[in-house]
């Protein structure tokens, strides 16, 4: 699904808005490899607060751990 969308709104090697599709990702689960720091804990909590429930993995548990304690605090499902 999300493979579709930024492939469907891909132009020239750059994305355009997607417009009107804030929920686009509302009632689905976002697995995230990496998702525990970084780049891939801002891509969970931007899918989160967009209303994904999100599944995260990492090869630290403590940094799992407390991303998963980040999210939730954001009122995200984890």
């Amino acid at each position: 699904m999300l493979a579709e969308i930024f492939r469907s709104n891909l132009i020239y090697g750059s994305l355009k808005p997607i417009d009107n599709k804030e929920d686009i990702v509302r009632s689905k689960i976002a697995l995230k490899t990496g998702g525990g720091s970084g780049i891939g804990l801002e891509i969970s909590t931007q899918f989160g607060q967009h209303g994904a429930s999100i599944a995260i993995m990492g090869r630290r548990n403590q940094v799992i751990d407390s991303a998963v304690s980040a999210l939730k605090s954001h009122g995200i499902k984890v």
